[in-house]
């Protein structure tokens, strides 16, 4: 059986985008989202940086949501 990767902006929005790539943040392993080339260009535009803000928007996709204060207290831990 094939195992496909699922873009996770794309998913979030209801389609269905195959993907080859992953943006991870070093020292998270649950900082760690798929996406097509069209999405991987809009996540780095808008957060070329890893922020509390950027931690909320991959919580996000997964429908958890954390207050910017747990955020920032995820990236001081590393």
């Amino acid at each position: 059986m094939t195992k496909i990767t699922v873009c996770d902006v794309c998913k979030k929005e209801g389609k269905i985008t195959e993907t080859q790539r992953r943006l991870t943040v070093k020292g998270h392993t649950d900082l760690r989202i798929d996406v097509c080339d069209m999405h991987i260009k809009q996540v780095r535009e808008k957060y070329p940086k890893v922020t509390p803000e950027y931690v909320q928007y991959i919580y996000g996709l997964n429908n958890i949501e954390i207050e910017l204060e747990t955020a920032k207290a995820m990236l001081q831990k590393h």
